[in-house]
Parts: structure tokens; sequence; C-alpha cells
């Protein structure tokens, strides 16, 4: 059900994003950081909704997933978000995803064909293992 009031999408979806170029460790400290607005890092949001997002857009919330689509809706979905990113892109070589495999599926080798590297670095991890991983690589 949808509400009347809007808010940042970063605040809307912050657990599935995609991040243009590689991101930060930082060396010499117990856990590496992660962190996409202070770094001046180029990031985008994956919305099953509205697609591929700024992160300051105003959205109003949603209950909507691509776990319950079919494989044809879903691929349609990555059509249009990759008519968008490729674009934006076309100066990175890498592009780091945290989302899961559903939201990343028909992504990944349209990006590897035309030669960027895609990092997934929770590719294996349960949901809670996800939430563990991103709360220590804050």
């Amino acid at each position: 059900m949808a509400h009347s009031s809007s808010y940042p999408a970063s605040r809307a979806n912050w657990r599935i994003a995609l991040r243009l170029g590689g991101f930060t460790r930082r060396r010499g400290s117990k856990a590496s950081a992660i962190s996409f607005e202070t770094s001046g890092a180029r990031w985008l949001l994956l919305s099953s909704l509205y697609g591929l997002v700024e992160p300051d857009a105003e959205i109003a919330p949603y209950d909507h997933t691509l776990n319950s689509l079919g494989v044809a809706d879903r691929q349609a979905w990555a059509k249009k978000v990759l008519e968008k990113l490729l674009p934006e892109a076309a100066d990175f070589r890498r592009i780091v995803i945290f989302a899961g495999v559903r939201y990343r599926e028909f992504l990944i080798r349209p990006l590897e064909q035309r030669g960027k590297i895609v990092d997934i670095p929770m590719e294996n991890l349960t949901r809670g293992e996800q939430l563990a991983w991103l709360n220590q690589h804050r």
C-alpha cells in the first residue's frame, strides 16, 4: 500500500545499491570501511518499482519486490535499469553491486559484455549475513 508522503530514495532501499567504481577499504583497521556518501563515489539505488534511482530522489513508499515476479518481468526490469545505467557507467571500469540475486541476475552479463568488472561482495551471503556484513563494513 503506497502512502501519500515521500522520502529520499536512499532511505527506501539502502540494502539494494550499486556503486560505479570500486569500494573504499581502509587498511590497517580491524574492519574495512565502505562509505558511499562520504567518499564522493558515484552510487545509485536499484528499486523494484522505479528501476535505477538517484540516492536523493524523492519517492513514495511502496510494497513491490522482484522476488515475486516471473523471469520475463525481471528481464524487462533489468533492461529498463540497463538503459539508464549504461550511460551512467560509461566512464567506469568497475561496478560493485550490493543487491540480492533477483536484482542483479540480468544485469551482470550485459555489464561484463561491455567490459565492466562486476564485484558482488555479498554474493553468497544469506540476508542476515548481508546485514551483518554491511554493519561491519560501515
